[in-house]
């Protein structure tokens, strides 16, 4: 989760409208924990570090507790409806019971950009995991592309004089890509060009 009063009872809302909104089991229980809270933001690497805790998790029968939880947040304990929940606190990790069938788990990392990946990791019935077989080796191809800087869109084209000589004049057509990048820039429903413009115009010649 988050660590926050305002996105931990979200988070498990969820969680538990999409994966345990069905459960009627009275002795299941659900165990949840927390990279973030623990370790603080790991940014690109926070996914993978949640399902390293999952793995151990499911392998040792056991969840890391949240070490900076002192008290239930009321709001977490109203989303999660009704359901047995194992939230560990600073007395150590909490026992999953092995007898409610397969350990299994789950571990979600959301992107800036608004990417959302969930995992689910369950124990193997069988004693040796059958592997996949190996993939074919693969084969690089090597290709050479011809460098090109791209267009800035407020210097599209550079003037040149009536003798031929290229000058450090630029000109920008008032229409497609630069229309687009100062069109939300409105004043009385008219397009005014930003203050910043004319420092980025500056800086990029």
């Amino acid at each position: 989760g988050t660590g926050t009063a305002l996105g931990d009872p979200i988070e498990i809302g969820s969680t538990v409208g999409a994966a345990f909104k069905h459960h009627k089991d009275p002795n299941f229980a659900a165990s949840f924990t927390s990279v973030k809270a623990n370790a603080g933001h790991a940014e690109p690497g926070a996914g993978f570090g949640g399902m390293v805790c999952l793995l151990m998790a499911v392998r040792d029968k056991m969840i890391a507790p949240n070490i900076q939880l002192r008290t239930m947040n009321a709001h977490v304990s109203q989303a999660l409806g009704g359901i047995n929940a194992n939230i560990g606190t600073q007395t150590g990790p909490v026992l999953m019971d092995p007898k409610l069938g397969a350990m299994c788990g789950g571990v979600s990392s959301f992107g800036y950009s608004g990417t959302i990946c969930h995992a689910i990791v369950r124990v193997a019935h069988s004693e040796l995991a059958k592997l996949s077989p190996p993939a074919e080796k693969l084969v690089y191809r090597r290709l050479v592309f011809a460098w090109r800087e791209d267009v800035n869109v407020l210097l599209q084209q550079r003037l040149k004089s009536p003798d031929g000589a290229v000058e450090d004049t630029f000109f920008s057509p008032a229409r497609g890509p630069f229309v687009k990048l100062v069109y939300d820039h409105q004043v009385k429903g008219h397009i005014v060009f930003p203050g910043a413009g004319y420092l980025e115009m500056a800086r990029a010649a």
